[in-house]
């Protein structure tokens, strides 16, 4: 047996009746970041450049340091921003951001630990070299 389909007869609406139908189309535009991101980035950008050409001289690894020294000061900024204060105390994963910062924290100062030990050994074979 064959299903039964229910007809319904529609017909146009008078002239009077008819709505003017408008296409509405919103323009939605990329909200632009605020320069302390775009700053972050070029940051990032530049010590990935730095890692990239490995020069070894001491005056590379002080400009490394002094880009990696800007970096954190800019996210130091950035995270002083309203927004993204509010953002953090909305985080549900706030301890492991401050994890991962603490751990970064420890890598520079690692880091620094290391390149100083390394500033007192080349000025000691420099001055071994003169003898």
């Amino acid at each position: 047996m064959a299903p039964s389909f229910a007809r319904s007869i529609s017909l146009p609406l008078s002239p009077s009746h008819k709505k003017a139908s408008y296409h509405v189309r919103s323009v939605s535009l990329p909200c632009q970041s605020h320069p302390i991101i775009s700053s972050v980035e070029e940051q990032i950008q530049a010590i990935r450049t730095w890692v990239a050409n490995p020069e070894g001289s001491l005056a590379w690894i002080e400009a490394g340091l002094a880009q990696i020294e800007m970096l954190h000061i800019t996210l130091e900024d950035f995270l002083q921003l309203p927004q993204t204060q509010e953002t953090l105390c909305q985080a549900t994963s706030l301890d492991q951001l401050l994890d991962d910062l603490l751990q970064q924290i420890d890598t520079y100062d690692s880091f620094v630990s290391t390149i100083i030990n390394l500033s007192q050994c080349n000025s000691e074979v420099q001055s071994a070299v003169r003898r």
